[in-house]
């Protein structure tokens, strides 16, 4: 692989709720070639990572579960790559970076990250190389926002709640609104979602909701609003209450920090 000045940067859509599946080398690896939209440059590529000593390092925010998968493929193609990635704060890994390549320390060659504004500032000091990925033809146009920034991964916003305490759990945020409407002393202080204020991804949660539903999200906003929700700045936090006892329900909870906590908390966490 190439080695650059500044980091090959990706991004995570976490707020979209399609896929895609980029074609890449055959499970064979090298051995069986690349595929034939490869550039021919890329065994060059291939030939020069070999002596690449430092490996491929990669700041994120998901944990070794979530990448386990993607370890694993990487790693039959390219064993003589060593892969290591840090699960990170959203901002934290910007911050990582920007302060060990300030001072010319080892630092990341990926980041993987849902901060959008912190991307956007990223972007301004032009620290991504404008990397061409062979598969970028076969990418949606959203997954693409910048040269050299490209989405890996495409997560829905979910409801969460606690088994032990919420018997009919809601299934979408209308029944959730109606529970509230109904009940309100019962949730009061009791659910947890993003604070928009502190969260880029909390708030582009809330902006999306609101330009899909319009005036009725507003409402069942508000109605979900007087029980006086608690915020978070993470969806880990927002597990974190859950299980705890302190919340009942989550709503517009990241899947990137709650599924991997299952099945251990399938007992109490639905």
């Amino acid at each position: 692989m190439e080695r650059y000045d500044r980091a090959i940067v990706v991004i995570l859509a976490s707020l979209l709720l399609a896929g895609c599946r980029a074609a890449g080398p055959s499970p064979a690896g090298e051995s069986r070639g690349l595929p034939a939209y490869y550039p021919s440059r890329y065994t060059e590529l291939v030939q020069a990572s070999r002596s690449e000593p430092a490996g491929l390092l990669v700041y994120s925010i998901m944990s070794q579960k979530n990448w386990d998968p993607v370890a694993q493929a990487f790693q039959r193609h390219y064993p003589w790559i060593r892969l290591s990635t840090l699960d990170l704060g959203s901002y934290e890994v910007f911050e990582r970076y920007y302060s060990e390549a300030f001072s010319n320390a080892r630092t990341a060659d990926l980041l993987v990250t849902s901060s959008i504004d912190a991307w956007q500032a990223f972007l301004a000091k032009e620290e991504q190389a404008p990397y061409d990925s062979p598969e970028a033809g076969r990418l949606p146009a959203w997954a693409k926002p910048a040269h050299g920034v490209y989405a890996v991964s495409a997560d829905p916003m979910v409801l969460m709640w606690s088994k032990t305490s919420v018997k009919k759990p809601p299934t979408s945020m209308t029944e959730l609104a109606a529970m509230v409407e109904a009940d309100p002393a019962a949730f009061r202080l009791r659910i947890t979602s993003y604070d928009a204020e502190k969260s880029s991804v909390g708030f582009l949660s809330f902006w999306f909701w609101i330009k899909h539903k319009g005036d009725g999200g507003w409402k069942m906003l508000e109605s979900i609003g007087r029980s006086r929700p608690s915020l978070q700045s993470s969806a880990g936090r927002m597990v974190d209450a859950a299980l705890a006892g302190e919340s009942t329900v989550g709503f517009f909870v990241s899947t990137i920090s709650l599924l991997p906590r299952f099945p251990q908390v399938e007992p109490v966490l639905g």
